[in-house]
C-alpha cells in the first residue's frame, strides 16, 4: 500500500508525475480579505518613501482587492518600490497587478531583512495578514526597521470534516506543514493538545515551521532547504522512492 502524504495548509501541492504516494491536500486554514485601512492612512505613510513589502500571495491579492474597494488603481502606488518575500509572491504580483518587484535570493523573512540592511532601507509598509510572525516583528524592531502594518487578510482556522475522519495516524504516512499557523488547524482539526502522538513522518517547509513544530512538541523529519513547494516534494520524492 502507498504511503499517504497529508498536505496541510493554503497552498496546494504541485502535479506529481511519479506514482510513489497518494496525496490528501485537506486546508486547515482559511483567508479572509478585509479592508482595516483607508487610502488617507497610507497616503500619510508614503510620503516617507518606504518599501512596500508584500509577505506573500494572499497579500498580493488582499491589496487587488483593496485597490479595487477603494477605486484606485495601481499607479496609487506610483514611483515607490515593491519587495516581495519568494518567488511565488514575486510571479503573483507580476501576474495581478503587473509589478515587477526586488526579491531576496534568501527566500525568508531572515532573508529579507539581511536585503534591508544591506541597502539602507529603514521604513517599509509591511503587507501581510493581520497576524504577522512574532519573530519577524522583533527582527524589524532589533535592527531599526520602522514599519508600518498593512494588514490585507486574515487567517482562520478552516474545520475539515473529511481530515478528521480519514485521518490515518500511521508512521508508514507523512505530514507536511507548510506554516506555523497551520499547526494551529492540524490540533484543533483532530483534537489533539501537540504533536507528540502524531505517527505520521513530519515534513517541514522551512525553519521558522520546524521551529514551530518543535515548539508543540512534534519531531521534524525533514526540512526543506529550499522555501519552495516543489522543491519540498523533489525531496519527499527522493525520500520516499
Amino acid at each position: 500500500m502507498k504511503p499517504i502524504v497529508y498536505h496541510i495548509g493554503l497552498t496546494p501541492p504541485p502535479l506529481i508525475k511519479m506514482d510513489v504516494f497518494n496525496i490528501f491536500h485537506h486546508p486547515v486554514l482559511k483567508v479572509i480579505f478585509k479592508h482595516y485601512h483607508l487610502p488617507d492612512d497610507i497616503n500619510e505613510i508614503l510620503k516617507q518613501k518606504p518599501v512596500l513589502l508584500l509577505i506573500s500571495k494572499n497579500a498580493v491579492i488582499g491589496l487587488s482587492k483593496w485597490l479595487v474597494h477603494h477605486d484606485l488603481d495601481i499607479d496609487y502606488f506610483k514611483g515607490h518600490d515593491f519587495w516581495t518575500i519568494g518567488n511565488r509572491t514575486h510571479d503573483c504580483l507580476m501576474d495581478v497587478l503587473e509589478i515587477e518587484s526586488f526579491h531576496p535570493s534568501q527566500m525568508t523573512g531572515k532573508g529579507v531583512l539581511n536585503a534591508l540592511i544591506d541597502n539602507k532601507k529603514s521604513k517599509i509598509i509591511l503587507m501581510s495578514g493581520n497576524d504577522p510572525q512574532k519573530e519577524f516583528i522583533e527582527a524589524l524592531n532589533l535592527s531599526g526597521i520602522n514599519f508600518f502594518h498593512f494588514p490585507l487578510y486574515e487567517i482562520i482556522i478552516n474545520n475539515d470534516l473529511q481530515f478528521s475522519i480519514e485521518f490515518k495516524n500511521s508512521k508508514s504516512n507523512y505530514l507536511v506543514i507548510t506554516s506555523p499557523k497551520s499547526i494551529d488547524g492540524i490540533l484543533e482539526n483532530l483534537a489533539l493538545k501537540d504533536l507528540s502522538n502524531l505517527k505520521p513522518q513530519i515534513i517541514s517547509m522551512g525553519p521558522t515551521t520546524s521551529s514551530a513544530i518543535n515548539k508543540h512538541n512534534g519531531h521534524v523529519f525533514h526540512e526543506s532547504q529550499k522555501q519552495n513547494i516543489s522543491a519540498l516534494y523533489d525531496d519527499l520524492i527522493r525520500l520516499i522512492a
